[in-house]
């Protein structure tokens, strides 16, 4: 059987299996899907979609020259009702740019939906959104598709009806299930950035300047953050998330990471508020708690190391427990990898907290 006839098969056996799923969720809807806005001043308006962190936010502000929005939402679906919100509230439709705080379908898959807007990100944004796009690691992928669905299910029958948890699964699902269909779809279209940059770049508009900064390979190699200091906001994507462990690699340059927030942490009496990809609202008290959990491991790591400390000595020495501020954020959950070895992706349990500590291990040893 030649390639392309094995890849249809396995497509075909997807949606067949999709389609048996979704008959069994059919008093779930997708436009049940709630979003919530939230206007911060009289030119920006948050918006929060769904109910739990599985969904992604969006800013939206208006500025005298046109509006700019930052991130479409998870699916195009919430991207139209994203639309409508921010039409009502500033009552204009002349969308003058749409910004990518990263990479990732989950946050501008509906960037189709803004024809006339300009887009921006980061120049390593491109290229991971045409490999996402090829199904390097996005739904696309019919098998990791179709064992992230199988284990949903299995979850889904020992949850409380009604529970945090239970919604945050179903909205993963929706997720999951809907950015498969979009992207197969013939109405989609993959919409690059038109403007790139590396370091920094900055809009200049008659009422407002828009500081966008390249944050360190962390959670991305594309994160870029947005400060507006006429807004006193500051929209960092998915740097850091309220009630979330931030996300870093081997790669990452903690000093300088700690480096760049320091021209936020220096002049917070005058930021606000803080937008992350998901969930609420933060403060920059939830930035400087962030920083200082990332700061106390780089530290106490070094230290551990030139003490002759091994790596699950330096785990235990620094177990999660022992941070009892941090005890509200969950450090443990379910994600889809395709391990070395593996022929097919699969739902492993991931400890956030050992990730990092690993991570930030790897990196100091390069040194």
């Amino acid at each position: 059987m030649c390639v392309g006839g094995i890849e249809t098969l396995r497509i075909f056996s997807v949606f067949a299996f999709l389609f048996i799923f979704t008959f069994q969720i059919q008093a779930q809807k997708i436009d049940d899907i709630p979003i919530k806005t939230e206007r911060l001043n009289d030119k920006a308006l948050f918006i929060k979609t769904g109910e739990t962190d599985a969904m992604t936010n969006v800013l939206a502000v208006a500025s005298k020259e046109g509006l700019i929005v930052m991130d479409t939402g998870s699916l195009p679906v919430i991207t139209q009702k994203v639309k409508k919100a921010i039409e009502k509230e500033f009552g204009r439709k002349d969308y003058a740019y749409l910004i990518y705080t990263h990479a990732d379908f989950a946050h501008n898959i509906g960037g189709y939906l803004f024809t006339d807007a300009i887009c921006i990100g980061h120049d390593n944004c491109t290229p991971l959104l045409k490999r996402m796009y090829d199904g390097y690691y996005n739904p696309r992928d019919p098998e990791r598709l179709k064992n992230f669905m199988k284990d949903r299910e299995a979850r889904l029958k020992t949850m409380e009806k009604g529970s945090y948890k239970e919604k945050r699964s179903w909205e993963r699902v929706y997720n999951m299930v809907n950015s498969f269909k979009t992207i197969q779809s013939s109405d989609f279209k993959l919409i690059l950035p038109d403007i790139t940059f590396n370091d920094r770049l900055t809009l200049y508009f008659e009422d407002m300047t828009i500081h966008m900064i390249h944050n360190v390979d962390a959670y991305s190699d594309n994160d870029i953050m947005m400060y507006i200091p006429e807004l006193r906001l500051l929209n960092i994507g998915d740097v850091f998330n309220k009630d979330r462990l931030p996300w870093l690699n081997s790669r990452t340059d903690i000093p300088k990471w700690l480096e760049i927030f320091k021209e936020f942490t220096d002049k917070e009496d005058e930021i606000d508020y803080v937008i992350g990809g998901h969930n609420g609202l933060m403060t920059m008290a939830d930035v400087r708690e962030n920083l200082a959990y990332i700061k106390d491991l780089y530290e106490g790591i070094k230290t551990a190391q030139a003490e002759g400390l091994s790596l699950e000595e330096t785990k235990e020495k620094f177990a999660f427990e022992k941070f009892n501020h941090l005890s509200h954020v969950e450090h443990k959950f379910k994600m889809i990898r395709r391990l070395p070895g593996d022929k097919e992706s699969k739902v492993v349990e991931v400890n956030r907290h050992e990730r990092i500590i690993e991570d930030i291990w790897k990196r100091l040893k390069k040194k």
